[in-house]
């Protein structure tokens, strides 16, 4: 019985550590994403800048998809 108690608390743990490591991969996506595209944000005028910005952050952080549709 305390086999079956042991390892079904190191299964809960497992899944636990499982699912953080995707948030974390996530996460790491959308810096991704938001680096690349804010790389291209050269523009002549700082307004034009901050408009690039903000379009990198509404692209970024749809979906938590950012590392595929950067397009850069």
């Amino acid at each position: 019985m305390k086999t079956q108690v042991t390892i079904v608390a190191a299964l809960m743990i497992l899944v636990a550590l499982s699912s953080t490591l995707d948030m974390v991969t996530i996460t790491e996506a959308q810096v991704n994403c938001i680096d690349s595209c804010t790389t291209g944000c050269v523009k002549p005028t700082p307004k034009e800048t901050i408009r690039c910005h903000h379009e990198c952050d509404k692209k970024c952080s749809r979906g938590g998809k950012g590392g595929s549709e950067t397009g850069a």
